[in-house]
């Protein structure tokens, strides 16, 4: 059963101007500063700029933006009309409904949230974590194609957009198999469960929170450059597998 919380008066007068705002409130939400005359002078025309600041303030003050000209107030298209050097009954004729409105919303939309997420990451510790832990990953598979592409000291040097294009795509094909390989057919399924008994048996312990965070961006197992030998050893071809690498020796690097 849906319930209505607020009235029809009030849904109608929600996040619209109930009268005229107080000296205050003019002086605290419909004061441009510098960013905004900058960003307003760039603007063509004085019914876009006059309709520009007209929509940054709304936003600030209602959290929404006036859909006609009838909706706003004197004082607050006095207060604007005289910060960026217009007359107070500036003509806004043609600003509501027009393309140049959209393009305006949108640019203060995008303009919130990044600041919304400027605030979040400063306010929230795990929200900042979560965000390291994403640029660690990214910057791990960088570093792996880096190692792919070895040749020509890592630079694509194709002048042709399309010769550019495939040389990216052949590059993410290759880490995609790395990673495929490494997450499903060698690392988690085999040899990652193999090594996690083979610890646990010499007494070590294994967290679940530590194995959470391996990675199958891993490379050392993959040979680059040199000889490629196909020929399956004995053991693997009568489906064992083969022995783990020590880590604490430098000729299983």
């Amino acid at each position: 059963m849906a319930i209505q919380i607020l009235t029809d008066e009030q849904r109608r007068r929600y996040a619209r101007f109930a009268g005229n705002p107080s000296p205050e409130q003019l002086a605290r939400h419909f004061y441009l500063d510098v960013a905004d005359q900058e960003i307003i002078q760039t603007l063509r025309g004085d019914h876009n700029r006059l309709g520009f600041a007209l929509m940054l303030c709304s936003a600030r003050f209602l959290g929404a933006f006036p859909d006609s000209e009838t909706e706003v107030p004197k004082p607050v298209r006095a207060t604007l009309a005289r910060q960026i050097a217009l007359k107070p009954d500036a003509p806004l004729s043609g600003y509501f409904g027009s393309r140049q409105r959209e393009r305006h919303l949108a640019a203060i939309q995008e303009s919130f949230v990044k600041t919304i997420h400027i605030l979040r990451y400063v306010d929230n510790s795990a929200f900042r974590r979560r965000i390291l832990i994403q640029l660690n990953r990214q910057e791990l598979r960088h570093r792996l194609a880096r190692r792919v592409h070895h040749g020509e000291r890592g630079e694509i040097r194709s002048p042709l957009r399309q010769g550019q294009e495939e040389q990216l795509g052949a590059l993410g094909l290759a880490l995609n198999a790395i990673a495929y390989w490494n997450a499903i057919a060698y690392w988690n399924a085999v040899y990652m469960q193999e090594a996690l008994r083979q610890i646990t048996a010499q007494g070590a312990s294994s967290d679940n929170a530590d194995i959470a965070h391996l990675s199958p961006l891993i490379w050392r197992h993959i040979n680059f450059l040199g000889r490629y030998d196909f020929a399956l050893p004995e053991t693997v071809a009568n489906r064992g597998l083969r022995p783990l690498r020590n880590p604490t020796s430098e000729g299983d690097f």
